[in-house]
């Protein structure tokens, strides 16, 4: 009996990686502080923001998905679009109106506004898509 549960559950989880796909992702770059990577995942008709960190950020950084491809350290920008993400966020569930192809960048901004580490996300032209 003990075969056939462990079966069904190995059955379930690769249903549950077969509904995934990654529609983009990337490496943060910037401070050997925030040590990752972030991916835009497609689950279940859903699109979400998933972090995999090799080493916490802890929870002083706010990671915001940016409208601008430019961003690079230093302050963060007053006259750009965001979403926040949280602060250390495992995976964040987007709303279905969020076009997340113009959303450019994730930035982790410490306390103080200023942009510690990001990550460069693809267009969907680069994506081929």
């Amino acid at each position: 009996m003990r075969k056939i549960l462990s079966m069904t559950a190995l059955s379930v989880a690769a249903l549950a990686l077969a509904q995934s796909i990654e529609v983009t992702s990337g490496k943060f770059q910037g401070s050997p502080m925030v040590n990752g990577r972030a991916s835009i995942v497609e689950r279940d008709g859903k699109r979400s923001v998933d972090f995999k960190w090799n080493k916490s950020p802890g929870n002083t950084l706010t990671f915001r998905l940016v409208k601008k491809e430019t961003i690079k350290t230093g302050s963060f920008p007053s006259d750009v679009e965001y979403v926040e993400l949280g602060k250390s966020p495992k995976s964040v569930v987007m709303s279905k109106q969020l076009d997340v192809w113009l959303y450019r960048t994730i930035a982790a901004v410490d306390m103080k506004n200023q942009i510690v580490a990001y990550v460069l996300l693809r267009s969907a032209q680069e994506a081929g898509r």
